[in-house]
């Protein structure tokens, strides 16, 4: 018999992931890469019938080890992705106001990042929705009360964290936000009243088992089993049972109503009062006890709302950051432009042939020449000289007298250049230099699993007095 397999899992797996990636090894490690100077180097490859698969993001059955090989003849710099790089993360929703929010557990737009600011301090906060009127939203959710708050539109919010400073930085961007793991009982004990992490355990120690604040409803059915009460503009009753036969085991009786809107032909839910000490399977109903066709309710997950963050907004995904500072050996790559992104694990050292540890390593080739300094341009394509046997390479960076370059047509890993022959433009003719020492790449050509390749459709552009963040979102 087939097993099945919820949502869930795909909640374990991000947690699993993330606690694989956090509890770094030398044993494993995983790098961002940098690759294609020139759009046409790619694309001549993609369109040709070398290519397995023009591989443009997701899982790509054909993708295949030929492919892997090509982008690692074009890879400029390797950058190593460390444990604070690594971070749960949901897409960005940011409250607007005259927007309707829904209300969890929906899964979208449930809920919603604010900027507030307090003292002059600006602070990005986490609400996640309890309760939706299904009205336009008037008033953002503010503060960081560790229990839930009604705003004066009718919705019901619940603080959940503070992005701190050094989180938006790495992971804070126009598409993702990130989450921060549950504050254990070990951490708990070193934090300051105040902080972003005292703030989220906080809400956690305050979190309700039991908790029923909304109910989701089914328009068609809910139109149909209660017409009569809609033609004649009355609001139903809602009222919330348990698996239990004992109503009075129930803490807090949950109360709210439903009535139809004409004009807007839509549904206007309102709370009364929340419900606490609810079990099991629950059953909407009227004030009748009469099951209300249509609606159903959910008790708060886990140990309640705000008591596991990750949990709350069912992060699935992981941001894995690399932040690079042109300086040391980066620096004189910090410059020319890259239009892919890959994500490789354990990559091998040609130094030490084992799984690469260092934070930064030079992915191509390169050459120093008999002059102070080198007369080549960024993507200049250069032979030998005098004698053409047919090797070409790529020039894609040059620091007085070393020239790094990448051999980028396909299958030409091979021809790389030597020490004391003599190098020229393509044409032949100008810029000839004689070459005093040739240098591979750090790592052993094409070692390592390829798990992510994302090509841009803009190059970005690199610059010796900026900070590059390389980013990578892994779904589950």
């Amino acid at each position: 018999m087939t097993a099945k397999v919820t949502s869930n899992i795909n909640l374990l797996l991000a947690k699993a992931m993330f606690d694989s990636l956090k509890n770094v090894t030398n044993d494993e490690s995983f790098y961002a890469v940098t690759a294609f100077t020139k759009d046409s180097d790619y694309y001549n490859y993609s369109l040709s019938f070398d290519s397995e698969s023009e591989f443009a993001g997701g899982a790509d059955s054909d993708f295949a080890t030929d492919d892997q090989a090509f982008y690692y003849q074009n890879s400029l710099t390797m950058h190593r992705i460390l444990p604070g790089g690594i971070s749960r993360c949901v897409p960005r929703i940011d409250w607007v106001q005259n927007r309707i929010y829904n209300a969890w557990p929906s899964n979208s737009r449930f809920y919603v990042l604010v900027r507030e600011f307090v003292s002059g301090v600006g602070r990005l906060n986490v609400y996640k929705c309890l309760f939706s009127p299904n009205t336009p939203s008037l008033n953002a959710p503010t503060g960081t009360s560790a229990t839930p708050v009604t705003v004066a539109d009718g919705y019901v919010w619940q603080y959940l964290y503070t992005i701190s400073n050094s989180d938006a930085v790495r992971f804070l961007n126009s598409e993702y936000m990130p989450v921060p793991e549950r504050v254990t009982k070990e951490e708990a004990i070193t934090l300051v009243p105040g902080t972003t992490r005292y703030l989220q355990y906080s809400v956690q120690e305050n979190a309700e088992l039991g908790a029923v604040y909304g109910f989701a409803y089914d328009s068609d059915l809910l139109k149909a089993d209660r017409d009569s009460d809609w033609l004649l503009g009355n609001a139903v009753q809602v009222r919330v049972t348990d698996s239990r036969f004992d109503s009075d085991l129930i803490k807090k009786h949950f109360k709210a109503s439903i009535s139809f809107d004409s004009d807007s032909n839509s549904f206007r839910p309102s709370i009364e009062e929340s419900g606490l000490g609810y079990v099991g399977v629950l059953k909407v109903v009227d004030q009748d006890s009469k099951a209300i066709a249509g609606v159903t309710s959910k008790i708060a997950g886990g140990l309640g709302h705000g008591s596991d963050a990750p949990s709350d907004l069912n992060a699935v995904n992981i941001m894995l950051v690399a932040r690079n500072i042109p300086q040391d050996e980066f620096l004189p790559l910090a410059q020319n432009q890259y239009q892919m992104a890959n994500l490789l694990r354990n990559p091998i050292d040609i130094t030490t042939e084992n799984i690469a540890t260092q934070d930064f390593y030079v992915a191509c080739k390169s050459f120093r020449v008999d002059s102070i300094t080198a007369s080549y341009n960024v993507n200049d394509i250069i032979r030998p000289y005098p004698v053409d046997d047919g090797r070409r390479a790529r020039v894609v960076a040059v620091d007085l007298d070393r020239v790094y370059y990448i051999n980028f047509i396909n299958d030409k890993e091979q021809d790389k250049f030597s020490d004391s022959e003599q190098v020229s433009l393509d044409d032949g003719i100008n810029k000839i230099h004689r070459i005093q020492k040739t240098f591979n790449r750090d790592l052993i050509f094409n070692s390592g699993e390829l798990i992510v390749s994302d090509w841009k459709l803009k190059p970005l552009i690199r610059s010796e007095d900026q900070i590059e963040s390389i980013n990578f979102v892994l779904s589950f």
